[in-house]
């Protein structure tokens, strides 16, 4: 009798824990605020006010992606493209007196148009407003966005000379990004062939490019204006902002160096 009672007694516990891991496993499982089924749902949490502004893409980066762009040279395409691709959205871009209402991406060369040069672009959406999360939102929202139309490799922020340090590092050095000939020359005109990357001291190894020799490039740098990308033998970015202050973050795939780390440079461009 007495074993019955045991027995009874352990059933009966066992169901209350299970039980608590049951209840307990319930209640949190309804502490999401984005799940319709728990008490603390809110139907705003992660949304955003609808935006404008719109990516500049222009060729391909090392992962096989498009790259942002905001300066191209002749017989370059650049794509203007939104992400807010839904139906919902109205899309219309003024591009000088042409007018377009597409609701992919709008691709443009500018080959007719005298350079330097700057064109703006403007983006203007309409759509149904969220009124639940956003209240004063009245379905409009418009920006202007500039493309520079580029002459001269030295128009662009990422190309000349940088001091600064690696990994935060206390000594200081230069390096330099020009575009040059075959025979090591700096070529400031753009040309669309005959034109190679040429790198002069890239990380800190001391080195002059006088003549350009693929077999010495630690990477080739593929400048964009403000942005850029390594690619080749370096993979990365280059950022330089409207100070002139520089970020690089790269790591290079190359085996001379025997380092296949990432690395950071920050600095700021000297010329």
């Amino acid at each position: 009798m007495r074993n019955k009672y045991s027995n009874y007694i352990l059933k009966l516990i066992s169901l209350i824990v299970v039980s608590g891991f049951v209840l307990l496993g319930a209640c949190k499982k309804c502490e999401d605020p984005k799940n319709p089924e728990c008490p603390n749902y809110n139907p705003c949490v992660g949304k955003e006010l609808s935006s404008a502004r719109f990516k500049m893409l222009e060729g391909f980066d090392y992962r096989g992606q498009h790259y942002w762009e905001d300066s191209i040279f002749m017989g370059y395409q650049i794509y203007f493209n939104s992400e807010l691709n839904e139906e919902q959205f109205e899309h219309t871009w003024y591009v000088g007196a042409d007018v377009f209402h597409s609701q992919n991406a709008l691709s443009m060369r500018f080959d007719n148009v005298p350079r330097p040069a700057d064109i703006d672009i403007t983006h203007v959406i309409n759509y149904e407003p969220n009124l639940t999360c956003f209240p004063d939102d009245d379905g409009y929202d418009s920006i202007v966005q500039t493309v520079h139309l580029i002459k001269r490799w030295d128009e662009l922020a990422t190309y000349g000379t940088f001091r600064g340090v690696i990994d935060n590092q206390l000594d200081s050095f230069e390096m330099s990004f020009f575009n040059g000939n075959n025979k090591g020359k700096i070529i400031d005109d753009f040309a669309s062939n005959s034109q190679y990357s040429l790198i002069i001291n890239f990380h800190n190894q001391g080195d002059t490019i006088n003549t350009y020799d693929s077999q010495n490039q630690y990477g080739v740098p593929l400048v964009v204006n403000r942005h850029g990308i390594f690619y080749d033998r370096t993979a990365g970015t280059i950022e330089v902002l409207a100070d002139n202050s520089v970020e690089m973050r790269y790591k290079i795939n190359y085996n001379i160096l025997q380092d296949s780390a990432w690395h950071v440079f920050r600095g700021r461009k000297v010329n």
